[in-house]
Parts: C-alpha cells; structure tokens; sequence
C-alpha cells in the first residue's frame, strides 16, 4: 500500500480541474528528482495515456551528461512514455544560457496548442520572489510563477507549484524512484542556488511557515497585478494625457508594455521616456527603443510600433482591364477598380509623395496632402505606406479616403 504522503502529490493534483485542454502534452525531463516524480505521477494519469510526450535536453556541460541522457531513456521506456531527445552546444554555460537553449528546443516541437509541463514547486516559487526582490522589479516581477500560462505559440503548466521540496522527496523515498543529481545545483556562485541553499534554509529556520506565506504574498501580488492590467489594458495607442507626473506614466506604461508582451526597459529608460512624453514641445516626437518595436509619442497618444527599414517603395506600373484581378499593394494593401463598362487604363502607383497638392472639387483650390494628414490625424508612419494613383501623370487618389475631383469623375464615367 502506498503511503499517504506520495497518495498527496497524486491525487492533490489530479483532482484539480485545471489541466489545460491541449492537442498534445510533453514534459521537461532534466532526469533531477522534481522533474523525475512528476514524470512518475504523470505516467499514472489516465487523461494523459498515450498524450505524453518527455523532452530532455543535453546541455554538454557536465562530463556524465551522455550518461544522464541514457538514464532518461531508461526511465522512459519503462514507463512507456516516448522520449525526444536534443543536444545543444553553449557558448557559455550561465543559467540564461542553458534556460534559452532549452526555450529553443522547447519552441522547436511544440506546436499551437500544445501544453508543455514543469516540475516548478513551491520552493522555486519562492525562490524566484527572492531572486527578482534582490535584483530589484516590479509588481510584475513579484508575482513569481504562474501555474499556467502562454508562452508563445503553447501553454506552460506548472502542477507542482503547490507542493514543496520535502514533499517531493518524500514521493521520490516511497516509490524508490531514481534520479540524476546534477553537482552543479550545489555550486553557490549562482546566485539561483545561494538562495535555494543558503539564505531560504536560514528563512525556514527562522520561520517554518516562510515558504508558505511567500508564496500566499506572491498570490495576493498577482490578484493585484491583473487589476492594475485590466485597468490599463493593451490598447495601442495608449492615452498618456491621464497621467500627469513621470511616476505615474511610467507605471502605465510599466504595465501596458507587460499587456502587450513586449520586453519592459530598464526603470530608468521609461521614466526618461516618460518624462519627455510629458514635458516635450507639441510639435516634438519623443521615441524610446525596444528589441524589435519603439514607442513614440503622436498627439495624444504613446504608439507600439515595429521597427521596419523604412525602405522606399518603387513605382509600380499597372495596366487595368475588365479582366484584371485585384492589384496587391505593399503591406497588403489592394487596388481594386470594377466597371461594367469596358476598362483600359495606365496608372503608376507610388509612395512617399507628400509635397504632393491634390484638387478635392472644382471650385477649390489644389490642397496640400500634407495639411489633409494633419487634418485626418494620420500618423507620419502611415504615411510611409499609403499609395498614391497617377493616371497620365496626374495625381488622382491618395490611399481609399483622398479622392481628387478629375479621378470622381473617372469612376462615374465607369459606373
């Protein structure tokens, strides 16, 4: 008869509701002992017979790592549960390396909608608080480990987060399951494993309920987290003219950025950025740059932008009959002309014409796009990208919202 404790980690967990509907489950298997007990409980779950998939990933580093990999073909196969294996080369062997590559593996085979499992506990909750307190964060960075959540194309589950190391062993002793005991987690120059080794025993010394209620601040952190990102949400644009002092809009944005899945700079990067959000000239566009996006100020809104190249467009000859499909632009964009009547007209598309003056009615004078930019508030980087229509080198329609007078009466001839 199994003990009580191991019957804990078991049915604990499986009766909870909140496994993840996914098309397939893998789970991280390092092969260690959190990742080996819950491959074990796991393989005893009848939801997952025949759906679960481990990945291990050899990271070269120690010199039984070839040795490692066999005992986790071993373990699978007498589990029946199948075994993808990958080998990585780091140029350097730091916690963020080895956490990237595995990322890289991880990304490499699981497709949308796909679930991957961790052995995450309750002490690595607490250690993650710690590790990000001392570093100096957020309110983001606070909340620790979420038991689910989405990264990239997959879901991430984490059933362990509500069981501790102890407990874990305890699993491990009664099933006499073994494992790899990897040297390097007793190595304290990482700053991970001082604090897993050194400072949370002194903590649970000091206070046996520590991990506990860490883990109870960590929570009530998090409730408090998705208020504030509902309240702000992730509109792009978002509105910075609610805010008026540099703490508070580089909280927002702290936030908003977070809502949107983009990298958050440093706290010094967005009170700068804040700062000249709030106090710039109207006629200025302050700019902060991301990995692959920047945020600028435009009016009265901060826009996400994606970075581009910002490369001319050429001119585009196009010849239009009755038997013409529909024209794709750059950035996905379609001209589209239709007529009952018979059609043969020449016309050139081109970009980035904005010294241009178009005639909108008979008795007015030619405006200047520029001035019609402004007075419909489109950004300067739309600009970039809207079309402009020449028929015999004449101008006759900017984008779908700029008609001239000459080209209205084109399309009326047709109709």
């Amino acid at each position: 008869m199994v003990h009580s404790a191991s019957n804990k980690l078991l049915s604990k967990h499986f009766e909870l509701t909140d496994l993840p509907t996914a098309n397939n489950y893998f789970i991280a298997y390092s092969g260690g002992i959190d990742s080996t007990a819950l491959l074990h409980a796991l393989s005893h779950e009848p939801r997952l017979t025949g759906r679960l998939t481990a990945i291990h990933v050899n990271h070269n580093i120690n010199p039984r790592s070839n040795d490692w990999l066999k005992h986790c073909e071993t373990t699978c196969d007498q589990l029946n549960i199948p075994l993808i294996t990958e080998s990585v080369m780091l140029e350097e062997h730091s916690e963020v390396a080895c956490r990237q590559a595995r990322q890289a593996v991880f990304r490499q085979h699981l497709n949308k909608g796909d679930c991957l499992m961790t052995a995450h506990h309750q002490n690595d909750q607490v250690e993650t608080v710690l590790f990000r307190l001392f570093r100096g964060t957020g309110i983001r960075g606070l909340t620790g480990i979420s038991k689910i959540n989405r990264f990239e194309q997959y879901t991430i589950y984490r059933p362990l987060l509500g069981f501790n190391q102890q407990q874990i062993k305890q699993y491990i002793e009664q099933h006499q399951l073994p494992y790899i005991d990897d040297p390097s987690n007793q190595n304290n120059d990482y700053s991970r494993n001082y604090i897993r080794n050194i400072i949370i025993p002194m903590l649970e010394a000091y206070d046996a309920d520590v991990l506990q209620n860490t883990e109870l601040t960590a929570k009530n952190i998090s409730h408090s987290h998705q208020l504030l990102d509902q309240l702000i949400g992730n509109k792009n644009p978002m509105n910075y003219k609610q805010y008026n002092d540099v703490d508070r809009l580089s909280t927002a944005l702290y936030h908003w950025l977070g809502n949107l899945n983009l990298d958050i700079p440093s706290h010094k990067r967005l009170n700068q950025f804040s700062s000249d959000c709030l106090h710039a000239a109207a006629d200025k566009n302050p700019q902060l740059l991301l990995e692959d996006k920047r945020l600028i100020r435009w009016h009265k809104g901060i826009y996400a932008l994606t970075l581009s190249t910002n490369e001319k467009r050429r001119d585009l000859a196009v010849h239009l009959t009755n038997n013409s499909k529909n024209i794709v632009l750059p950035d996905n964009g379609q001209l589209v002309f239709t007529s009952s009547k018979p059609i043969n007209i020449s016309a050139v598309i081109k970009y980035q014409q904005s010294h241009e003056r178009i005639q909108l009615s008979y008795n007015g004078q030619h405006k200047k796009l520029k001035k019609l930019f402004q007075q419909q508030h489109i950004p300067p980087w739309e600009r970039l990208s809207i079309p402009y229509l020449y028929i015999n080198n004449q101008l006759m329609a900017v984008g779908s919202e700029i008609i001239s007078i000459q080209f209205k009466q084109l399309l009326s001839e047709y109709n």
